[in-house]
């Protein structure tokens, strides 16, 4: 149940729905007259009140909840009113208002048809209303969440209302078809047209609006709208043939259009879902399932109804073979799409998971069983466009035809054809088979309209399977071609380069600039406590609160505690700034100066043997000297963690003035008469005593002793300005800490900003994620709930000025790259694509342009787009929201843009991802700098041949069942259909 009250919009469509049940009621009284006069009353509601429900959408009345999901305060106006469909109660609303100007159209048909064809409207209206067409939200919001970014297009005026148009009124005409209105003729023609232009649409939408080439990828509503188109399209097939089982597979047509919807509004479909299954779309399924019924109740009860095929085959003429195998094929086509979509859907209702093939799978799964049965159309249609021709002529021809595809198939199975260099042999093969079958029924479809044009319904038929024909060339020619990616090739175009481009022509881009949009969006009210990127953005800035700014706190804190003590001060600038002569897992040493030791008068000293553990005293004076010899800082990581220094001396041939019998095991410990002294810079060590480590075998020749190389270390004190310390020591193990911190860039780049000094305050964070009192929790914690702003700027936008190199002629072009910075929020993405395709000849040069990226230093494999970035810094450098603010955006914004990582990502792991991925994205962002000057824009080409075959084709079609629609519209009987002699008449599919 709803609890959101209605909006005043949502209470029209009920007195419609009253005079729908009127209409209903009379009907099953028999009372015909009273029954279409409330039909006429219930058709003026319904379009009344779908012009009233665009009101909001024109005005941007924010309380609609289909206005607050799919619009925002600068929408310009020429787009407001395709919102009111964009959405899945909109679009149920729209179906069924052209289903009931359909009815009211065929309002002729009688009770009966009223009977069977006002349930489509009452379940497409109840679906609205649980779909939240008419939804109040309370509270007046001020704007909206946005569109979808990838429906921001002029494409969704004509797509969507060409397939709901043809939805609607397909199912309403089909139903008055299968109870014997012939009215409904031409009705179906036009919804059949409008369902044809619909697919086309949708699949151009695809390739000028996703950025990889496909325009069909086996997203389940595309399959979706397929099985429609192949449910509606076998009606005509069987009425010439089989008149009777006609009508009972009419009713297939209303069963697969509410499955079609069915999948729209499930989690079937990835791209075009709307919600999961509730009563509303549950609703659709079942009208599915009752017109399924009805079609099987038909089926059973239709009288003889493969009778006429006895007489017809008694002398088979090329019209009725070609006829029936079209329509078998359609018929195996439509049922195994059907099937594949309705068991899911059963599954999906209920409760299980359930998905149907898509993209490669769907390849896989659909292009075995579809191919051949498009092979048996192809070879089917010329019998029906060549019948006069007779068996002889026409069998000749196919044999031809097929024998020449049957060559061009081993010769691309054995390589020696390739129609697609980066494809497979098989996929060559494939279209070496069906390209010339295509060709043969182009050529027979030109024939029949010559002969046969003084006829409007031969030219209806001739141009339908000629548009065929030429869409199946064009998918054959492309479909590889814009299906996989291997085609493209790839560059980066910084400005003023010149590259050029599969076609031969070059390109340049002159000069580009940056727009944040005027309109704002709500990213906020509808998505705090709700949205998993809400909650993912939640739970980083929780891990930062307890992870990043404890650790901030006591970086600063031994910051501190360095700047007020020098010989750290000294030690940790060696480390971060020094070059190691020597390094190691915990070792490292750094040269500071030169000194030779020059007559170091000793008192005495000790032998230590380190082997034996025993030390000898010589208890003698004596002098030592050197040849060189460099003062070194001496770092290492002791057992308990903490870090030693020491200041030594790596001596060069140290001289003792006593023969001693030394091992490289034995170490010197010298206590000097006069100190050591030596200076470097501001500082001087003064060393009182000295301890020798051998690093080279001792050499004892005529009463002395040498040492090749000793390591010295000095035991003294260690004076700077400001204080004296020990030469030799131990520092806390909070400076290794600190120096493996500053080693990270994060960190190091935290601890000199704005944000790091923000950060080492946990409780300014903690506030990011507490509710003001009094909030309704709706989670444990209060998880999901983060303080971003209410308001964000809904668009950025990037202006490219390019130059095309064609011959020796330079032309101007400008694009567009668009990026809805709300897409992050919804956990779509905000970024879309450019996408150019200017045709030459009958190929498509398929250009995509996309910002450069910029690569994660902390994440592997992470990387943010240029337009992001820019938006981003922009918000950050901007008084209108508070460092806090900015940091929660930064986590909203890391959430959305990963989110498919991040659904991935163990539960364990994922704190740390989601902190990391927050604040390496504001530091990006605020430091930003274009990366358009130095990397380019990224670039990717193609060369898709015959795709304007793929636009064409539908189009041909469609322009074809529009004349049909003339033709038939004076109602006729299926009996009357004209059927062909030898020498006259084919048929309209």
């Amino acid at each position: 149940m709803h609890e959101l009250m209605l909006h005043w919009t949502g209470y029209p469509p009920l007195i419609a729905a009253a005079l729908y049940v009127a209409t209903l009621y009379y009907s099953v009284k028999g009372d015909s007259k009273r029954a279409k006069k409330f039909l006429t009353y219930a058709s003026i509601a319904l379009l009344v009140s779908w012009l009233l429900y665009l009101i909001p959408f024109v005005t941007l009345d924010f309380s609609l909840h289909e206005v607050y999901w799919n619009s925002s305060e600068g929408m310009p106006l020429w787009m407001r009113i395709a919102t009111s469909w964009s959405g899945g109660g909109g679009s149920l609303f729209l179906f069924t208002m052209l289903a009931g100007m359909t009815l009211f159209f065929l309002r002729d048909g009688g009770i009966r048809l009223y009977l069977a064809a006002i349930p489509v409207i009452l379940v497409g209206l109840f679906a609205a209303y649980m779909n939240d067409a008419f939804t109040l939200i309370p509270g007046h919001p001020i704007t909206g969440a946005g569109l979808n970014p990838l429906l921001k297009s002029p494409w969704l005026y004509p797509h969507p209302l060409s397939t709901f148009g043809g939805y609607g009124i397909l199912a309403i005409s089909a139903i008055a078809l299968a109870l014997g209105y012939r009215r409904g003729r031409a009705t179906y023609n036009v919804g059949w047209a409008l369902l044809t232009i619909g697919i086309m649409l949708g699949a151009l939408w695809s390739y000028e609006t996703f950025g990889w080439g496909g325009y069909w990828a086996w997203d389940p509503v595309e399959t979706s709208e397929l099985m429609v188109w192949l449910a509606a399209t076998l009606y005509p097939h069987l009425v010439p043939i089989l008149p009777n089982l006609a009508r009972a597979f009419a009713a297939l047509v209303p069963s697969s259009v509410f499955l079609a919807m069915f999948v729209t509004r499930t989690g079937l479909s990835p791209l075009h879902s709307f919600a999961g299954a509730n009563a509303g779309s549950l609703s659709l399924l079942i009208m599915a399932i009752v017109y399924l019924l009805w079609w099987l109740r038909e089926l059973a009860e239709a009288e003889n109804p493969l009778k006429p095929l006895k007489s017809a085959f008694k002398n088979p003429q090329p019209y009725y073979v070609g006829t029936l195998l079209a329509a078998i094929a359609l018929g195996i086509a439509a049922f195994f799409v059907y099937g594949t979509l309705f068991v899911p859907s059963l599954m999906v209702a209920m409760g299980h998971e359930a998905s149907v093939p898509q993209m490669s799978d769907g390849i896989k799964y659909f292009h075995p069983v579809l191919y051949p049965l498009l092979i048996l159309m192809l070879v089917a249609l010329p019998m029906v466009l060549l019948n006069d021709w007779g068996w002889k002529a026409i069998i000749a021809a196919e044999v031809t035809v097929l024998l020449t595809s049957a060559v061009a198939t081993i010769a691309a199975l054995m390589g020696y054809l390739k129609l697609a260099h980066l494809s497979p042999n098989t996929t060559n093969a494939m279209m070496a088979f069906g390209i010339p079958l295509t060709g043969f029924v182009m050529a027979s479809a030109v024939y029949y309209i010559i002969k046969r044009y003084k006829n409007l319904k031969d030219i209806d038929v001739g141009l339908l399977h000629f548009g065929m024909a030429l869409t199946a060339l064009g998918v054959l020619m492309s479909g590889t071609y814009a299906f996989n990616s291997n085609y493209f090739y790839h560059f980066n175009l910084p400005p003023g380069t010149v590259e050029s481009l599969p076609n031969g022509m070059k390109l340049s881009l002159s000069s580009f600039h940056y727009k944040l949009g005027n309109s704002f969006v709500d990213i906020y009210d509808r998505y705090v406590q709700k949205s998993s990127v809400y909650f993912y953005a939640w739970l980083a800035l929780k891990a930062i609160a307890h992870d990043v700014s404890p650790y901030l706190q006591f970086m600063n804190n031994v910051s501190k505690t360095i700047k007020s003590n020098p010989l750290l001060q000294f030690i940790v600038d060696k480390v971060l700034h020094g070059q190691p002569i020597y390094q190691s897992d915990n070792v490292m040493v750094y040269n500071l100066t030169n000194y030779t030791l020059k007559n170091v008068h000793y008192k005495y000293f000790y032998i230590k043997d380190l082997m034996k553990n025993k030390q000898k005293l010589i208890n003698s004076t004596g002098v030592l000297n050197s040849t060189g010899g460099t003062v070194v800082l001496y770092l290492w990581r002791t057992r308990s963690g903490d870090l030693g220094y020491s200041f030594s001396i790596d001596v060069k041939n140290l001289i003792i003035d006593r023969y001693l019998n030394l091992t490289p095991h034995d170490v010197l410990e010298f206590k000097l008469e006069k100190p050591i002294v030596i200076k470097y810079g501001d500082i001087v060590v003064r060393s009182d005593n000295i301890t020798v480590y051998p690093a080279a075998t001792p050499i004892a020749i005529h009463m002395r002793t040498m040492i090749p190389e000793a390591f010295t270390v000095l035991h003294g004190v260690v004076i700077f300005k400001n204080g004296t310390y020990p030469s030799t020591g131990t520092v806390s193990s909070g400076i290794m800490i600190y120096l493996k911190g500053l080693q990270d860039p994060l960190i190091k780049s935290l601890m000199h900003s704005e944000l790091g000094k923000f950060l080492e305050n946990p409780e300014n964070v903690k506030k990011l994620i507490t509710p003001p009192p009094g909030t309704k929790c709706i989670h444990q914690d209060c998880a999901g709930y983060v303080r971003a702003p209410r308001y964000i700027p809904e668009t950025a936008m990037l202006t490219l000025n390019f130059k095309v190199i064609v011959g020796n002629s330079t032309h101007d072009f400008h694009a567009k790259i668009r990026y809805e910075a709300y897409g992050e929020i919804q956990g779509i993405h905000g970024l879309v694509p450019k996408v150019i395709h200017p045709s030459y000849g009958i190929s498509d040069l398929y250009v995509v342009l996309n910002p450069p990226v910029a690569q994660s230093h902390v994440l592997m494999g992470a990387s943010y787009h240029d337009l992001l970035l820019w938006y981003l810094h922009e918000l950050f450098n901007s008084k209108n929201y508070t460092l806090g603010q900015k940091l929660a955006l930064a986590a909203l914004f890391a959430a959305g843009y990963n989110i498919n990582v991040v659904n991935q990502i163990r539960q364990d792991q994922l704190p740390t991802y989601l902190e990391l991925a927050t604040l390496e994205l504001y530091l990006m962002a605020k430091n930003y700098t274009s990366l358009i000057k130095t990397e380019g824009l990224y670039v990717q080409a193609k060369v898709i041949p015959g795709a304007i075959f793929v636009w064409t084709g539908p189009i041909i079609m469609a322009i074809a069942a529009l004349i049909g629609a003339f033709v038939y519209r004076t109602p006729r009987t299926v009996s009357s259909t004209s059927r062909p002699t030898s020498t006259t008449k084919g048929t309209r599919g």
